[in-house]
């Protein structure tokens, strides 16, 4: 099995958590991607169907990684499940992300910057783990 060690891009982590899953026989993947992959939205609301788009290095490294999951799902029947949270917020996050700067009332002026029309649905993070945790429960499915 190729084991990269001392860090590794995301995809090199990906191959090696899906080989290593291949090897063991394990029920399923659960795969950890990012809205990102979709780019500029091209229709709302955006679904599986929407093209993916690597606008920036950070999602083109995600897009690599979910086609590798992808791949293994194909070419070796490996149950992969590849999940996708959009906006995740809740307590811990980085000050760094607007939301959270915002949110904490670290911004008292008023302050506009980019597109003041786009919207953004936000997922708690505790709704975000939900979903996960409920995923194993499912059946495999094509």
């Amino acid at each position: 099995m190729y084991i990269r060690r001392g860090g590794g891009d995301e995809r090199d982590r990906t191959l090696n958590v899906l080989m290593a899953g291949r090897e063991a026989g394990v029920e399923r993947i659960l795969h950890t991607s990012t809205s990102e992959v979709y780019g500029t939205a091209l229709h709302v609301p955006i679904d599986e169907a929407h093209p993916l788009q690597g606008q920036s290095p950070y999602s083109a490294s995600k897009i690599g990684a979910d086609k590798l999951a992808e791949s293994f799902y194909r070419a070796f029947d490996l149950p992969v499940v590849i999940l996708r949270p959009f906006n995740t917020y809740g307590p811990r996050q980085s000050a760094r992300r607007s939301f959270h700067h915002h949110q904490s009332g670290a911004d008292a002026r008023h302050c506009s910057s980019g597109n003041l029309d786009a919207r953004r649905d936000l997922t708690f993070v505790s709704d975000t783990v939900m979903d996960f945790s409920r995923l194993p429960k499912y059946p495999s499915g094509r």
